[in-house]
């Protein structure tokens, strides 16, 4: 399963990113389209493999923070395909946060709002609250007895 498409990827890397990315020749002018699938569907694999324990895929609804990973890792593996672009410390280190989320939710540390069939998760709209036990009780007013008890008296 993919997480992630080519729209994603402009959108949050920029079109000539992209192009410099997917192509040997650095006078490239359009995104190689099956490059970039090719790289998508692999990190759509790698992702599979941490989420299958969890949910039953294909997922019904990819999560954004599905769609950041996927970015995320495609862009790692786009830039150390070819010898014309190497992965900046900022690339490296988006990769690895990428990884780690998945981990995290592969170990349920981080919910993505899907049940264990991949379908979001309905919100109740039910608030519950927990009150405090009674601190005055008949057991604990037994021995209680007032100060000014004459004052409480009634007068005929």
């Amino acid at each position: 399963m993919t997480y992630a498409t080519q729209d994603d990827m402009v959108q949050r890397f920029g079109e000539t990113d992209l192009i410099l990315l997917t192509n040997d020749d650095a006078s490239a002018t359009t995104i190689d389209s099956d490059i970039l699938s090719q790289a998508l569907s692999t990190v759509g694999r790698t992702i599979d493999g941490y989420l299958a324990d969890r949910f039953a895929l294909p997922l019904t609804q990819v999560p954004a923070q599905l769609v950041d990973v996927a970015c995320d890792l495609a862009r790692y593996r786009l830039s150390t395909r070819n010898g014309n672009v190497k992965p900046t410390d900022a690339i490296r280190d988006n990769k690895n946060d990428a990884m780690q989320l998945l981990r995290d939710i592969s170990q349920g540390k981080l919910s993505l709002g899907l049940d264990s069939l991949g379908a979001p998760v309905p919100a109740s709209g039910i608030t519950q609250s927990v009150k405090p036990e009674r601190s005055f009780t008949r057991e604990t007013m037994r021995d209680y007895e007032p100060m000014n008890r004459h004052r409480h008296r009634r007068r005929f």
